[in-house]
Order: structure tokens, then C-alpha cells, then sequence
């Protein structure tokens, strides 16, 4: 650079018009002052000039410089060192210091020649050619499943070094539709819309076996709801079903309704350089557009519906929840059955006036398996309401496939009264079953013979009614499945 068109630079440099990689105010610290200068970066060139000093501009050319910061102050400074010169600045804060930091490190005459060849390539350089003109893609599955091929054409000019010209690059980029943006989501609304009949006549089904008012009226809501959506697939297949466009949703039409599950803007590209080739897959964002959420969509919903409920309805909707009490009823089912089997092979009549181990250990796991179905069935809020409403349904849809007349079923109330009341008799009888002498209950094999059981079960075994009450509280583990 020559001294006699420096002061044009830096007035250059400092015009409005000029576009610069940096600017602002930076401050050179001295032995014996500090003055404030505006500072202009474009390139590999620092123009600064004084903000109150008198003082001459300078230019600064940003070649073989080390760029560092001054570690011995707490000040925001940094140095530039020339050879064997040094300049201490002070920028205005951390962010600026960082800033001017970078851009001065990595600024070089390479990196402006670099610019200036890509602004003379896009000038020399015609406008990439677009043709329908490509080769079939290579995987024969691949050629079954895409269409519509459009081939583009890049060239880029880049700097090698000082003594070699510039690389030219060529690049072919070719672009397919997937057939399988149409076909894949016309199957889907197919399936949705038979899963959706499949679930509307189940309900109907229900529907004219259930007595209760509330449960009614919720039901024919659902089934109001099924009716819409199933509408909307109804429109959405037909739509799928004549469309002959592209195979993808363009952008256009990202607010149609029947475009719902098309993918926006699917393509396959494919890049080829020399012997080189990448494929990828380009898509659009997901998302509910066509259903015009306009404060959120999906999330925004389950939040309301959360707020909505009640602490105690909550219950219902965590699975966790559901899976660790199911967990829980077949283990019951499971005692019950093993207790059944214990009674039936394993209690045998002792000497009378011995202690009856085997009874009274069958006798604290029923109480186990009492304590276990109450704190189950405690466990779920409102839990008789639901039982009172769904069952009685459940069962007059079971006795009519069955062919049997209708029954007055017991309330879930009920059924634990009875249970607890079973439950203190055989704790009163068990106290005096090794008092009391029976020779004509003992059968040959040693066993208790059927005047005992009458006598110290005189309605029905508490085994049975454990497990009445387990078979129905089966029934309400499965409507509240249902619900959730």
C-alpha cells in the first residue's frame, strides 16, 4: 500500500454508505494517557480516527498480527502485536472485547481475495440450469418409490493459494418425489377410519345396556364426537382417493384439512460429486396447520384438561397408577387361588387339643388378602359411584349374549359389608375351632368333613366371597381402564 492514498482509505473507511465488518469506539492506553478513537474494521483494514484528541487518523493493516489479551488488568483490554511493536486497546465492555478480538485475529488479505473471487465468479458464472434430464437412481427399490426427477446444476469457484488458480467445483443435484407421501398416509386414513366404526358401534352396543343417567349422556357424547371425526376421514379418503397432483403437500396448501397427514414439501435429494454421492430426505416442519390452533395445540389442550379436574379425577389419567394396581389384583388373584388349593389338599384335622398350625397360618393370609383388597380398593377415588354406574351394564350385556335373564346385582357397598362380616365370623369361629370337639367332622383321610364347613360356614366359604369381590373389582379396574 502506498502513504499517498492511505487518507483516502480511511476516508472511505468512515463514509455512511461504506458496509464495514465491525465498528465502534475503542480506547488506546498509553504510558501517560488513554484517548478515545472511532475504530472501523473491513477486511484486513482497522481505520481509527480521534473522537476528542487532535490527532492525525490512522490505518492499520491486519497482516502477521498476534492478537491477545491483556491478562494483568480487569479492564476489557486486549493488545496487537506487530513485529516488534505493541498497541494496548480497551474496548466498551465483555461483548465488545470478544467481538473485536475474533474479527481481528482472523482478518487477512486471504480471506478479502477469497470475497473478491466469489463476487467475480457469480458475476462470470451463468444461473444454475434446471432440467427434468437425470440419470434413474441406482437402487431399484429406490426407482420403484420415487418420481418426477428435476435435476440442478451448482459450479463454485474457490480460492487454492497465491501461486495455483482457483478450484472449480461442480456439484449435480438431483430431486425426486416419494410416492410413498401419498400411499402411506391414504392406508393410514383408512385404518383410522375402521378403527374409529369399530370403537363408535362398540359403544352403541353399550349404550342400550346402561341404567345409569350421567354414564348416558357421556356416552352419547363420545359417540357425537366419533360421528365428526369420522366425517372428517370420510371427506379426507375420498380426497386421497381422486387426488392427482404432486406427491407431496406443497406449501400452499399446508392449511388444507384433507392434507392433514401429507408431509409438506417431502423430497429426496441426491448430490453427486465426481465419484462421490449423498442422498437425503428434506421435509417440512410437523405440525397441526390445518386445525388452526391458534394458542397452541396439542399441549395447550391436555393443560386445560389438567386444570379442569378435580385432584381426586386426576387419579385416572396416570398410567403408572393403572399398572401398578392391576399389578397388584393379579397377585390378590393369585393368593386366592393358592389359598383355595391349601384348603382343599393341606388342612387336615389335628389331635384335638393341639394348636392347628396349618389353620392358623391359612387363617392370617386370608387376613392379609382382606387387608390387601380394601386398601386396593380404597386406593381408587369415587371408585363405588363408578363401580354402581358401569357394572350393572356390563353385566346385562354379558347375560344377553349369554341368553340369560337380567339379574339385581349387588352394589361394591354391599359386597364389602358382606365380606367384613365373613371375615369377623371366621375370626370368632377360628378362636374356638381347637376347642371345641367334633368327632363326627373328621372324615377317614383326616380331613374336615362337610358338617364342619357347614357349621363354621354356614352361607357361603369367605373364599368364595373373596373372590366374588375380586371378580368385581376386576370389573372396576376394567371401566376405569375404559375411562382413562
Amino acid at each position: 500500500m502506498e502513504d499517498d492514498n492511505a487518507l483516502d482509505i480511511v476516508k472511505w473507511l468512515f463514509r455512511e454508505d461504506t458496509k464495514v465488518d465491525l465498528e465502534g469506539n475503542l480506547k488506546i492506553i498509553e504510558k501517560d494517557s488513554e484517548n478515545e478513537w472511532n475504530a472501523r474494521l473491513k477486511g484486513n483494514l482497522l481505520a481509527l480516527r480521534p473522537v476528542a484528541a487532535v490527532a492525525e487518523p490512522l490505518l492499520l493493516v491486519c497482516e502477521r498480527i498476534v492478537v491477545k489479551r491483556v491478562a494483568d488488568t480487569k479492564q476489557p483490554q486486549f493488545a496487537i502485536t506487530y513485529g516488534q511493536s505493541e498497541v494496548v486497546f480497551q474496548a466498551e465492555d465483555e461483548d465488545k472485547l470478544f467481538d473485536w478480538m475474533v474479527k481481528l485475529a482472523i482478518s487477512s488479505h486471504q480471506k478479502t481475495q477469497a470475497e473478491l473471487d466469489q463476487v467475480l465468479n457469480e458475476f462470470n458464472m451463468e444461473a444454475a440450469r434446471i432440467t427434468a434430464e437425470t440419470r434413474a437412481p441406482s437402487s431399484p427399490l429406490s426407482h420403484f418409490f420415487l418420481t418426477s426427477p428435476i435435476k440442478k446444476d451448482h459450479t463454485f469457484s474457490v480460492f487454492h493459494s497465491f501461486n495455483m488458480p482457483n478450484r472449480t467445483i461442480s456439484c449435480e443435484e438431483a430431486m425426486y418425489e416419494s410416492k410413498l407421501s401419498i400411499i402411506i398416509p391414504t392406508c393410514m386414513i383408512k385404518i383410522f377410519e375402521k378403527w374409529w366404526i369399530e370403537l363408535r358401534n362398540d359403544l352403541l352396543e353399550h349404550l342400550a345396556n346402561l341404567r345409569n343417567a350421567s354414564m348416558d349422556a357421556a356416552s352419547h357424547y363420545v359417540i357425537r364426537h366419533l360421528n365428526s371425526n369420522l366425517e372428517v376421514y370420510s371427506q379426507m379418503r375420498e380426497f386421497m382417493d381422486d387426488y392427482s397432483g404432486p406427491n407431496f403437500r406443497p406449501s400452499k396448501e399446508k392449511y388444507r384439512l384433507a392434507f392433514s397427514l401429507v408431509p409438506t414439501n417431502l423430497h429426496v435429494q441426491s448430490f453427486e460429486v465426481s465419484d462421490h454421492k449423498w442422498t437425503y430426505i428434506t421435509c417440512g416442519a410437523i405440525s397441526g396447520t390445518p386445525l388452526r390452533f391458534k394458542q397452541g395445540g396439542l399441549s395447550r389442550l391436555r393443560d386445560t384438561l389438567m386444570a379442569s379436574l378435580q385432584p381426586n379425577s386426576q387419579d385416572y389419567l396416570l398410567e403408572t397408577r393403572f399398572f401398578t394396581r392391576r399389578k397388584t389384583l393379579l397377585n390378590a388373584k393369585k393368593m386366592v387361588g393358592e389359598l383355595s388349593r391349601r384348603i382343599e389338599n393341606d388342612w387336615k384335622m389335628e389331635v384335638f387339643g393341639k394348636v392347628d398350625k396349618v389353620g392358623i397360618k391359612l387363617f392370617s393370609e386370608v387376613k392379609q388378602l382382606y387387608e390387601l383388597i380394601v386398601d386396593l380398593i380404597n386406593s381408587f377415588p369415587n371408585i363405588h359411584n363408578l363401580v354402581d354406574a358401569l357394572c350393572p351394564g356390563g353385566l346385562a350385556q354379558l347375560e344377553a349374549v349369554q341368553g340369560q335373564p337380567p339379574k339385581v346385582t349387588e352394589t361394591l357397598a354391599a359386597q364389602m359389608d358382606a365380606l367384613e362380616a365373613a371375615v369377623i365370623s371366621l375370626n370368632t369361629k377360628m378362636a374356638v375351632i381347637d376347642k371345641v370337639e367334633d368327632q363326627d367332622s373328621q372324615s377317614d383321610d383326616g380331613r374336615f368333613g362337610g358338617a364342619t364347613i357347614r357349621r363354621f360356614f354356614p352361607d357361603r366359604p369367605i373364599f368364595e366371597i373373596a373372590i366374588c369381590c375380586t371378580v368385581q373389582f376386576l370389573t372396576a379396574a376394567q371401566c376405569n381402564l375404559v375411562l382413562t
